[in-house]
């Protein structure tokens, strides 16, 4: 019986392999991709919320963003003092024939105006509201001096900008199928892995493990590996007894490889069978075939 018995004739009970499709369905589990992108300090908080789903190679792919890199703006922000200093020093020159109308229009109560004007845009460009929830990273020439929390934050040296702005509050949903693996008996099997993360400390998860795209590196292979040696130790017959098995030992193995950066709050397997449909049918055929006896005599 098994996949040996799909679509025979003769029997009551013959098994059709159409019946077995894998659990996934077609297309497969979304993963998922943990992104970075740079954007005004204005558009931060809502990008930190947001997550979105987009077409990758294999099928959709969920999108997280729990880190953004807040774009400068101080001299984007300065254009009108600019320009009211080319107006006062071309305006300057063209009344100077005039006897008295260069000083009456452009003399020292202009440029007090000007100094005050680009005193008050530079504090105004100063001030820096972190969203909640999240932590912001100052640096000087590139160097972090700072980590600061959610509210509003005067930067009053013009050489110190915003390049981080993390979320340290948020659990973000991570799932990461894995579509082939090896059971004990060589069977290969594809398991689902959900997980939860928080980042805990900013500094440590950009600088040590290399923010967005060196997190989402090790976390794939951290959960590629413990999750592979999961299945191998599983035999092929016991695969589905996975989903819902305590994770207790992994979530364990992968919080010793990110902290104290990043902590993994929740680990749930939520598929595991069989890759191969023939397997899946003579796993589940000698079930099959006494229901339907059953049925049949009663």
């Amino acid at each position: 019986m098994g996949g040996g018995s799909g679509g025979g004739s003769g029997g009551g009970f013959d098994l059709n392999a159409r019946d077995f499709p894998a659990a996934r369905g077609e297309g497969g589990s979304a993963g998922t991709r943990i992104a970075s992108e740079s954007v005004s300090l204005d558009d931060a908080a809502e990008k930190l919320s947001r997550s979105h789903f987009e077409m990758g190679p294999s099928g959709p792919v969920h999108v997280i963003t729990p880190m953004v890199m807040p774009r400068g703006r101080k001299l984007r922000a300065m254009m009108p003092v600019i320009m009211m200093i080319i107006l006062g020093v071309v305006g300057a020159v063209v009344l100077l024939p005039f006897d008295g109308m260069s000083s009456a229009v452009f003399g020292i109560h202009y440029w007090v105006l000007v100094l005050f004007l680009a005193a008050f845009m530079w504090w105004r460009q100063g001030m820096v509201m972190v969203p909640e929830g999240c932590t912001a990273l100052i640096s000087r020439f590139g160097k972090v001096e700072a980590e600061v929390g959610p509210g509003r934050v005067t930067l009053w040296n013009p050489w110190k900008r915003v390049s981080y702005i993390v979320n340290t509050t948020r659990e973000y949903p991570f799932n990461a199928p894995i579509r082939q693996a090896p059971t004990k008996s060589g069977v290969q099997a594809s398991v689902d892995l959900f997980l939860q993360f928080r980042i805990v400390n900013a500094r440590e998860f950009v600088f040590v493990l290399g923010a967005v795209q060196g997190f989402q590196d090790k976390l794939n292979n951290a959960i590629s590996e413990t999750t592979r040696s999961l299945i191998y130790d599983q035999e092929a017959s016991g695969i589905y007894d996975l989903v819902g098995e305590s994770t207790a030992r992994l979530l364990e193995q992968l919080n010793a490889q990110f902290a104290p950066a990043v902590e993994l709050t929740t680990a749930n397997i939520t598929h595991a069978e069989p890759s191969a449909q023939e397997y899946r049918m003579d796993l589940a055929a000698p079930e099959m075939i006494r229901v339907a006896k059953e049925a049949y005599t009663y």
